[in-house]
């Protein structure tokens, strides 16, 4: 089994037990059993989805890659990669000094959003292939 190799190998490698930090075997299993787990959920929800098992998962990842087909179709990946660095360090400050402006308009356009979405899944067809919300 994979998971046996990949914990008992790594902290017998010489570059670990001769340099560098401490490995402690409890963290290395926990780290490694997430790892594992979160990697084995995301490629049963791709395959489920790509085997049409699932109608509401698959029209949503269908979806997403149509998206991202015609986002790329317009804009090069690289000019999308340059606006995503550059708005995670201009957006925040700008954030911080007009808060009062910003979260009343961003209230709205949540309301906005749930309204849309309430009625997106009041629709027939599409309320049965969507996961109902969870109440609290």
């Amino acid at each position: 089994f994979v998971f046996d190799d990949v914990v008992f190998v790594v902290p017998l490698s010489s570059r670990y037990r001769h340099g560098g930090f401490p490995l402690d075997q409890e963290k290395l299993v926990t780290m490694v059993t997430l790892a594992i787990n979160q990697t084995s959920s995301r490629l049963n929800r791709v395959r489920s989805a790509l085997l049409v098992e699932d109608v509401g998962t698959s029209m949503m990842m269908f979806l997403n890659v149509l998206g991202l087909y015609q986002l790329t179709c317009w804009l090069s990946p690289l000019s999308i990669l340059t606006v995503a660095y550059l708005a995670m360090f201009i957006i925040p400050p700008v954030y911080e000094k007009n808060k009062v402006q910003i979260d009343p308009v961003l209230k709205q356009i949540g309301a906005q959003c749930t309204t849309v979405l309430a009625q997106v899944r009041a629709l027939p067809v599409i309320g049965q292939l969507l996961p109902k919300e969870k109440t609290a």
